[in-house]
């Protein structure tokens, strides 16, 4: 936040305010421009450097921190990779996808991090939370190891927090240390961009992991989703709005970019719409007012 008192203030401010909005986790920045200061005039001189030695974002994971990870995977019996908007915003998804493969770990998705995993890949249960898939929640509530890559722990996915994953010890990926252990406590914090930690993490994952020590919690949640598929009520009198939506994504596949406003055809899109990629769903999740 920044309040400009002097308009030769005003070149400074703005680059430091979009650097601060585009760097680390990216996010608002506001700029309070009194009238007088509006009214003002000076030279603009935008090519200045500036420096801010409060501000450094940690971009590489502690490689102890990151040991310790994959050891509790190694002894986990049942762990979940819990897929969040950071995964997108730090261009994850790619190594996200390997992961999962390499691990043969199963894995859910908040309505931010839709596409990072492909819809139809085998290990992906879905949306996770209040408008989440049946197999995504009850994995959530069995798993004794979560694995967060970039999620913040919302309150739309943890629900009551005393009941959250109850059984679980938290592995939290985030490039914001206070976002880690805000909400739910990590019990194996890691601060870094995700990026830039799962390159370390997945030769330590490829050569100390075996999949098939996960096989039984693997065939458990895709039960559920074989017994409590996400679905509706379909009608030959009229046209379901989530018919409409699915077809939609079947014509055009990852062409399109959908945006969406916030309200019940948002979840209806998020649950629907058959996302291969990410970078293709424009919602607001966080920051969102209904009207």
């Amino acid at each position: 936040n920044f309040l400009v008192n002097n308009i030769t203030d005003l070149p400074r401010v703005l680059k430091v305010a979009f650097y601060l909005g585009r760097s680390g986790r990216p996010g608002p920045v506001h700029i309070d421009l009194p009238k007088d200061v509006t009214a003002a005039l000076a030279d603009f001189d935008y090519d200045k450097e500036f420096d801010l030695p409060t501000y450094k974002p940690t971009i590489k994971g502690n490689k102890r921190q990151i040991k310790k990870a994959i050891e509790a995977i190694k002894n986990a019996k049942k762990p979940l990779i819990y897929i969040g908007g950071g995964a997108v915003l730090s261009d994850a998804g790619e190594l996200v996808r390997e992961f999962v493969d390499v691990t043969k770990i199963p894995a859910v998705e908040t309505l931010m991090a839709k596409g990072v995993l492909p819809y139809n890949h085998e290990l992906n249960l879905g949306m996770v939370g209040m408008h989440g898939t049946y197999a995504a929640n009850m994995a959530m509530s069995e798993t004794d190891l979560l694995i967060s890559f970039g999620a913040r722990f919302d309150d739309r996915v943890t629900g009551k927090l005393d009941e959250f994953a109850k059984d679980a010890k938290i592995i939290h990926i985030d490039i914001d240390p206070i976002s880690i252990s805000k909400i739910v406590k990590a019990h194996y914090p890691i601060v870094g961009d995700l990026k830039n930690v799962l390159d370390t993490m997945l030769p330590l994952a490829k050569s100390e992991i075996n999949p098939e020590n996960y096989e039984y919690f693997r065939s458990i949640v895709k039960r559920y989703d074989e017994l409590h598929p996400l679905t509706y009520h379909d009608s030959d009198k009229v046209l379901k709005p989530q018919w409409v939506i699915q077809k939609t994504g079947e014509i055009l596949g990852d062409k399109a970019i959908i945006s969406t406003d916030v309200g019940q055809h948002q979840m209806w899109a998020a649950q629907h719409y058959k996302f291969d990629k990410p970078n293709r769903w424009m919602t607001s999740g966080g920051l969102g007012t209904m009207g």
